[in-house]
């Protein structure tokens, strides 16, 4: 029962995160792969994070999927691949770089590990202050005879790196932070 729940909860989760990824345009240089959307869960099968994403992220990610397919009804085809990271680094990107390199695979989620996420993110780093940036992107709508096809809806404006994108945890204001 409580994996259920957990399985459920991580669909409504992802739910919303596969439609941003399937509604949002991606770099110029990138295009879907051909008329399929290929997602690829890269999580903890069999180690310390398996309960928290392993088959239930695949299964989660599935579930939000389908009912993406079937609120929309989409003209492409939307295909899931997974793998298991092992907890390692290296692992995890190596599989991320075959899985677009040869694979055709468009977006990677459920990284749980932060050495493995780290790996896979681009620009992606920890600060000495302990914090996981990465870079940001600031993008505006594109008018509707600027798009000139499917998802080419923003134009990219700026790409901020995630050391200016962060403000400092010394400087925060939140009062759970630990001031050093």
């Amino acid at each position: 029962m409580k994996r259920q729940l957990l399985g459920i909860a991580i669909a409504s989760l992802l739910l919303p995160a596969a439609a941003a990824v399937l509604a949002q345009a991606k770099p110029p240089a990138m295009k879907i792969s051909g008329d399929m959307v290929k997602i690829g869960v890269l999580t903890d099968m069999s180690g310390v994070y398996s309960d928290l994403g392993g088959q239930g992220s695949v299964t989660a990610a599935q579930m939000a999927v389908d009912g993406y397919l079937a609120q929309n009804k989409p003209k492409f085809k939307i295909e899931l691949v997974y793998a298991d990271h092992q907890n390692k680094a290296d692992v995890g990107s190596n599989k991320v770089r075959e899985w677009f390199d040869t694979q055709g695979v468009d977006t990677v989620t459920d990284t749980l590990n932060s050495g493995v996420a780290l790996a896979v993110a681009k620009g992606g780093k920890i600060r000495e202050d302990g914090r996981m940036v990465h870079d940001m992107y600031l993008v505006e709508v594109k008018k509707p005879a600027e798009s000139k096809e499917p998802w080419d809806y923003y134009h990219i404006k700026a790409v901020i790196p995630g050391n200016e994108a962060y403000q400092s945890l010394a400087l925060s204001r939140c009062p759970l932070v630990t001031k050093k």
